[in-house]
């Protein structure tokens, strides 16, 4: 006779029974750690083109396209570029599997972001061990790194900061297993696991991003005060036993660092200017908080004030709650925010721009998410339906926070390549010159170009007098127009000599001003002996007394929208090039206007007045009897202008008759 089964067994002693399907659909801690997972890749994918490539990513893509031997060297000396190889060997591996388009480029940074959720979880539960009530916390910590908007806007780029972060977070976690005890069996293998991982992430870290190097000291407090004994020790042999492997790893950490670190050390003084250690510490506190929080959200003042002071009111209750419930752990956490806060106020005494930009210390935003966790776990506890509202209404904050990622508000956008490289492909012609001014934004000028127009680059060491100027562009000034893109030349030109040495030879055809670029096209050859072929002529009467007449125009190349949100928002535009013949010497200076007309003769666009266009330019009383001169117009369209067709319709400003019509604009809503 065989005994009671299993399950009779269990239920002897009153113990709960499950099925095989019932264990199998029990919710179990990873199911929803995955659920997180997905939610975080998911908001990481989400108008993953929506911006284009700008500056700085361009300069990923060239580095990661060199031969890997190239990136390390580089990378190591520090000298060509200031950034350490890792990621940029990453790069150039995802590059050859999954190709170069801006989706592709960037998903690199969307994985890695997205398994930030992972050790940030992990922390979570590692820093509340012994407070016995650990989950919630983690859960909590771990949704806010899914859904912080910061992270996620840099989860979208193709640069190392959030890739460092994840690594980062990944050695922090993986160190505070090591350092924690396990138990017996399997202890050695497990312990040598998590020291194997924390070196591995800590150091990818840093050999991606240096100032992740901030997270070395935060390691090596950590390992003072898990290992530092709360009794006095009675076993010395016991007590150094158990500390020489964590002290040996970190060692080894910052022996392998060590190299990166000098190289870093010689170059910084060169790049940087001094400056005075702990400058502006409140407001550049107060500018950090604010960017973690809400990134570049365009609230209300009032509004964005309250999330950013209830922000920091959130993080001072968690650190407390921490400390109180866990003093060690909750020292950890404290630690990880202050030790690389204060090393980078130190560091100011070499270097100036240690906190010039937010996104240089991106690595403590998980550390803020676990504090903030802690305080809404904390005020749960306290007052449950308190916490809850909270908790509902800081993600909300993030929620609220995440459209303006994606806003089509030029100010909000990253450097517009993309739309600065269709336009100017959509109106130069293969007779024009386009001049990308520094030389190194034809990184990112020339992945989106398709146009038929030279582009040139001569500017990359800086301008000192016009004489510079005037080598790099008087060769170029036999092209019908010349196209100057203009950005981060604060460092090369200033004073902007180029554009004044154009400004002063040539008339102004247009302006454009996508994000982060400025489009200033010049017309090089504007006094002409006959009408180009790309111009309709026009049979225009005589003007001005008969000494001058509409002789031709050219058109918008191709259908315009009524409305824009890349250049000018809200209104579209469209490019009118008029082609005036002197037929003898005018006796006074005009100006024209351009409008878009319907059939009914109502105006629904009508002609920017510039102060440096062809008739402000060169007079018409400096007209020669028998010369056409090019004069450019942009014409601004009304938002609202149904789409159809719309004559373009010539005047004078001060002479009386008819409008003289010279071709047709055809409008579209988008």
């Amino acid at each position: 006779m065989t005994g009671p089964s299993r399950m009779a067994r269990l239920r002897g002693v009153g113990l709960p029974v499950q099925s095989n399907s019932q264990r199998w659909f029990r919710v179990q801690p990873w199911h929803g750690l995955a659920l997180l997972l997905l939610l975080a890749l998911g908001v990481r994918a989400w108008q993953l083109t929506f911006h284009s490539l700008w500056l700085d990513e361009a300069f990923s893509l060239f580095w990661a396209n060199k031969p890997a031997a190239t990136i390390v060297r580089v990378g190591l000396t520090l000298t060509e570029d200031k950034h350490p190889p890792l990621y940029y060997l990453l790069l150039h591996g995802w590059l050859r599997l999954f190709g170069a388009s801006d989706a592709a480029v960037r998903g690199l940074g969307v994985g890695l972001g997205a398994l930030a959720v992972w050790p940030t979880f992990g922390l979570g539960l590692a820093l509340n061990r012994r407070a016995g009530r650990a989950r919630r916390g983690a859960w909590l910590a771990a949704v806010l790194v899914a859904l912080n908007p910061f992270l996620i806007w840099y989860s979208q780029e193709v640069r190392i900061f959030m890739p460092a972060t994840t690594f980062g977070l990944w050695g922090l976690y993986a160190w505070l297993r090591a350092l924690s005890p396990t138990p017996a069996p399997g202890r050695k293998l497990a312990t040598l696991f998590w020291y194997a991982l924390a070196v591995s992430g800590l150091l990818a870290a840093c050999y991606s991003y240096l100032f992740a190097a901030f997270l070395l000291p935060v390691a090596g407090l950590w390992l003072l005060v898990e290992k530092t004994p709360g009794r006095p020790v009675r076993d010395w042999r016991a007590f150094l036993r158990d500390l020489w492997p964590s002290a040996l790893a970190l060692l080894l950490m910052a022996a392998l660092f060590a190299p990166l670190a000098l190289a870093a050390w010689r170059v910084s003084g060169a790049e940087a200017a001094p400056g005075a250690p702990f400058a502006n510490l409140f407001a550049t506190l107060a500018r950090l908080l604010a960017a973690y929080t809400v990134r570049q959200a365009s609230w209300p003042q009032p509004l964005l004030a309250a999330a950013v002071i209830g922000a920091g009111g959130l993080l001072l209750i968690g650190l407390a709650a921490a400390l109180r419930q866990d003093r060690r752990r909750g020292l950890l956490l404290l630690l990880w925010l202050a030790v690389p806060l204060l090393l980078g106020n130190l560091l100011q005494a070499k270097d100036a721009t240690v906190f010039a930009e937010t996104r240089y210390f991106i690595f403590l935003i998980p550390a803020l998410c676990l504090a903030w966790a802690a305080g809404l776990d904390a005020i749960w506890r306290a007052r449950p339906w308190l916490g809850r509202a909270l908790t509902v209404g800081f993600v909300a904050v993030f929620l609220a926070a995440l459209p303006a990622l994606w806003s089509h508000d030029p100010a909000l956008r990253r450097e517009d390549w993309r739309t600065a490289a269709q336009v100017v492909g959509r109106y130069a012609t293969a007779q024009d010159v386009v001049v990308n001014h520094v030389n190194y934004t034809e990184l990112a000028f020339a992945r989106y170009y398709q146009g038929a127009a030279p582009r040139q680059a001569p500017f990359g060491a800086a301008l000192a007098d016009e004489s510079a100027v005037e080598a790099g562009l008087d060769p170029l000034t036999g092209a019908d127009t010349l196209w100057l893109v203009l950005s981060h030349q604060e460092g090369i030109d200033p004073a902007n000599l180029v554009r004044a040495w154009l400004g002063g030879r040539f008339p102004l055809v247009t302006e454009l001003y996508p994000a982060g670029i400025a489009i200033r096209a010049y017309a090089t050859q504007y006094r002409l002996t006959a009408l180009p072929s790309a111009a309709k002529p026009v049979d225009g009467p005589s003007q001005a007394n008969g000494a001058v007449r509409l002789a031709g125009c050219r058109l918008e190349p191709g259908p315009v929208a009524a409305t824009d949100d890349a250049m000018h928002p809200p209104s579209g535009w469209a490019h009118v090039t008029l082609y005036w013949q002197a037929l003898a010497a005018p006796a006074a200076d005009h100006l024209a206007r351009v409008r878009l007309v319907d059939a009914d003769g109502q105006v629904w666009g009508e002609s920017l007045e510039r102060a440096d266009s062809a008739l402000h330019f060169y007079p018409m009383t400096r007209w020669r009897p028998g010369e056409i001169v090019r004069d450019d117009y942009d014409v601004n369209l009304n938002p609202r202008t149904p789409p159809g067709a719309y004559r373009a319709a010539v005047a004078l400003l001060d002479e009386a008759g008819p409008d003289v019509m010279c071709g047709v604009v055809s409008v579209t809503n988008r």
